[in-house]
Protein backbone atom coordinates (compact mmCIF):
# COMPACT_ATOMS: atom_id res chain seq x y z
CA UNK A 1 0.00 0.00 0.00
CA UNK A 2 1.36 3.46 -0.87
CA UNK A 3 1.84 6.12 1.80
CA UNK A 4 -1.03 8.11 0.26
CA UNK A 5 -3.31 5.07 0.59
CA UNK A 6 -2.15 4.52 4.18
CA UNK A 7 -2.93 8.16 5.00
CA UNK A 8 -6.37 7.87 3.40
CA UNK A 9 -7.15 4.71 5.37
CA UNK A 10 -5.86 5.97 8.74
CA UNK A 11 -7.35 9.46 8.50
CA UNK A 12 -10.63 8.49 6.83
CA UNK A 13 -12.07 7.65 10.24
CA UNK A 14 -11.90 11.35 11.19
CA UNK A 15 -13.91 12.76 8.31
CA UNK A 16 -17.00 13.48 10.41
CA UNK A 17 -15.29 15.77 12.95
CA UNK A 18 -16.69 19.26 13.35
CA UNK A 19 -14.95 22.45 12.19
CA UNK A 20 -14.82 25.40 14.61
CA UNK A 21 -14.32 28.02 11.90
CA UNK A 22 -16.26 26.89 8.80
CA UNK A 23 -15.77 28.46 5.40
CA UNK A 24 -18.66 30.70 4.31
CA UNK A 25 -20.54 30.49 7.62
CA UNK A 26 -20.28 32.64 10.70
CA UNK A 27 -18.32 30.75 13.33
CA UNK A 28 -19.79 30.08 16.75
CA UNK A 29 -17.70 32.35 19.03
CA UNK A 30 -17.81 29.87 21.92
CA UNK A 31 -16.56 27.01 19.76
CA UNK A 32 -13.81 29.14 18.24
CA UNK A 33 -12.73 30.32 21.69
CA UNK A 34 -12.65 26.73 23.00
CA UNK A 35 -10.50 25.70 20.03
CA UNK A 36 -8.16 28.67 20.54
CA UNK A 37 -7.74 27.74 24.21
CA UNK A 38 -6.77 24.23 23.19
CA UNK A 39 -4.30 25.64 20.63
CA UNK A 40 -2.75 27.79 23.37
CA UNK A 41 -2.57 24.86 25.78
CA UNK A 42 -0.66 22.83 23.18
CA UNK A 43 1.59 25.72 22.15
CA UNK A 44 2.70 26.77 25.63
CA UNK A 45 2.91 23.43 27.46
CA UNK A 46 5.74 21.04 26.81
CA UNK A 47 4.70 17.68 28.24
CA UNK A 48 8.16 16.66 29.47
CA UNK A 49 8.09 19.27 32.21
CA UNK A 50 4.48 20.58 32.05
CA UNK A 51 5.31 24.19 32.72
CA UNK A 52 4.29 27.26 30.74
CA UNK A 53 6.79 28.15 28.04
CA UNK A 54 8.00 31.63 27.16
CA UNK A 55 6.85 32.75 23.68
CA UNK A 56 10.33 32.41 22.12
CA UNK A 57 10.67 28.87 23.49
CA UNK A 58 7.14 28.05 22.33
CA UNK A 59 8.08 29.03 18.75
CA UNK A 60 11.01 26.57 18.80
CA UNK A 61 8.74 23.92 20.35
CA UNK A 62 6.33 24.36 17.43
CA UNK A 63 9.14 23.41 15.02
CA UNK A 64 9.65 20.00 16.64
CA UNK A 65 7.96 16.77 15.50
CA UNK A 66 7.17 16.05 19.18
CA UNK A 67 5.00 19.20 19.34
CA UNK A 68 2.80 17.97 16.49
CA UNK A 69 2.49 14.41 17.80
CA UNK A 70 1.86 15.51 21.40
CA UNK A 71 -0.66 18.12 20.28
CA UNK A 72 -2.50 15.46 18.29
CA UNK A 73 -2.62 13.18 21.30
CA UNK A 74 -4.24 16.00 23.30
CA UNK A 75 -6.77 16.63 20.49
CA UNK A 76 -7.56 12.90 20.24
CA UNK A 77 -8.56 12.77 23.91
CA UNK A 78 -11.87 14.46 23.04
CA UNK A 79 -13.07 14.21 19.45
CA UNK A 80 -16.47 15.71 20.28
CA UNK A 81 -15.11 19.26 20.30
CA UNK A 82 -14.86 21.43 17.20
CA UNK A 83 -11.43 21.94 15.68
CA UNK A 84 -9.47 24.54 13.74
CA UNK A 85 -7.11 23.65 10.90
CA UNK A 86 -4.05 23.61 13.16
CA UNK A 87 -5.80 21.19 15.52
CA UNK A 88 -6.73 18.99 12.54
CA UNK A 89 -3.04 19.06 11.49
CA UNK A 90 -2.00 17.95 14.99
CA UNK A 91 -4.56 15.15 14.91
CA UNK A 92 -3.41 13.95 11.48
CA UNK A 93 0.26 13.77 12.52
CA UNK A 94 -0.64 11.90 15.72
CA UNK A 95 -3.06 9.52 13.99
CA UNK A 96 -0.53 8.66 11.29
CA UNK A 97 2.26 8.08 13.83
CA UNK A 98 -0.06 5.91 15.93
CA UNK A 99 -1.96 4.12 13.15
CA UNK A 100 0.67 3.62 10.46
CA UNK A 101 3.57 1.46 11.64
CA UNK A 102 5.44 2.41 8.46
CA UNK A 103 5.43 5.71 6.59
CA UNK A 104 8.23 5.95 4.05
CA UNK A 105 8.15 9.68 3.31
CA UNK A 106 8.62 12.71 5.55
CA UNK A 107 5.66 14.96 6.33
CA UNK A 108 5.96 18.73 6.26
CA UNK A 109 3.54 20.75 8.37
CA UNK A 110 2.93 23.74 6.13
CA UNK A 111 1.48 27.10 7.05
CA UNK A 112 -0.33 28.91 4.23
CA UNK A 113 -0.98 32.63 4.40
CA UNK A 114 -3.13 34.52 1.91
CA UNK A 115 -4.01 38.17 2.17
CA UNK A 116 -5.65 39.15 5.45
CA UNK A 117 -6.95 35.66 6.17
CA UNK A 118 -5.90 33.55 9.11
CA UNK A 119 -3.15 31.08 8.52
CA UNK A 120 -4.15 27.66 7.23
CA UNK A 121 -2.24 24.49 8.08
CA UNK A 122 -1.94 21.45 5.84
CA UNK A 123 0.41 18.48 5.63
CA UNK A 124 2.62 17.89 2.60
CA UNK A 125 4.01 14.36 2.35
CA UNK A 126 6.79 13.09 0.15
CA UNK A 127 7.75 16.34 -1.61
CA UNK A 128 11.23 15.82 -3.04
CA UNK A 129 11.32 18.22 -6.00
CA UNK A 130 10.34 21.82 -6.41
CA UNK A 131 10.53 24.46 -3.72
CA UNK A 132 7.64 24.71 -1.30
CA UNK A 133 6.68 28.07 -2.81
CA UNK A 134 6.78 26.76 -6.40
CA UNK A 135 3.66 25.97 -8.36
CA UNK A 136 2.20 22.70 -7.13
CA UNK A 137 2.63 21.27 -10.62
CA UNK A 138 6.42 21.60 -10.19
CA UNK A 139 6.47 19.22 -7.23
CA UNK A 140 7.09 15.52 -7.81
CA UNK A 141 3.77 13.95 -8.73
CA UNK A 142 3.91 11.28 -6.01
CA UNK A 143 3.89 13.98 -3.33
CA UNK A 144 0.52 14.46 -1.66
CA UNK A 145 -1.32 16.93 0.50
CA UNK A 146 -3.47 16.14 3.52
CA UNK A 147 -6.12 18.69 4.54
CA UNK A 148 -8.66 17.15 6.92
CA UNK A 149 -10.05 20.57 7.89
CA UNK A 150 -10.83 21.40 4.25
CA UNK A 151 -12.05 17.91 3.46
CA UNK A 152 -14.53 17.99 6.35
CA UNK A 153 -16.12 20.99 4.63
CA UNK A 154 -16.29 19.34 1.20
CA UNK A 155 -13.35 21.45 0.01
CA UNK A 156 -11.38 18.74 -1.74
CA UNK A 157 -9.99 15.30 -1.14
CA UNK A 158 -8.61 14.30 2.24
CA UNK A 159 -5.46 12.99 0.56
CA UNK A 160 -4.79 14.67 -2.78
CA UNK A 161 -2.36 13.26 -5.28
CA UNK A 162 -1.00 14.52 -7.58
CA UNK A 163 -0.62 17.84 -5.78
CA UNK A 164 -1.37 19.96 -8.86
CA UNK A 165 -5.10 19.24 -8.53
CA UNK A 166 -5.73 20.58 -5.03
CA UNK A 167 -5.60 23.61 -2.78
CA UNK A 168 -6.91 25.77 -5.62
CA UNK A 169 -8.06 28.48 -3.20
CA UNK A 170 -4.53 28.70 -1.80
CA UNK A 171 -2.52 28.16 -5.00
CA UNK A 172 -0.94 31.62 -4.75
CA UNK A 173 -0.68 31.72 -0.96
CA UNK A 174 2.72 32.06 0.65
CA UNK A 175 3.87 28.76 2.15
CA UNK A 176 6.23 28.01 4.99
CA UNK A 177 7.32 24.67 6.41
CA UNK A 178 6.75 24.90 10.15
CA UNK A 179 8.06 21.42 11.03
CA UNK A 180 9.17 18.25 9.30
CA UNK A 181 8.24 14.86 10.69
CA UNK A 182 10.77 12.31 9.43
CA UNK A 183 9.65 9.03 7.82
CA UNK A 184 9.32 6.15 10.28
CA UNK A 185 9.33 2.37 10.29
CA UNK A 186 11.69 2.16 7.32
Amino acid sequence: MSDAEVAQEVLGTYKALQVANPIGKPPDPEKVEAARKLETKIAFRQPSDDHTLAPAVAMKWKESPEYWVTGGEIVAQNLNRTLTCILFAHLCVYALKKGAPKFTVPIEVVELKKGGFDNHYILVAGRTTGALGDKLSEWNQDAFIIDLWGHNQNRGKLVAQPPAIIVSDMEDASRKTVATIPAWGV
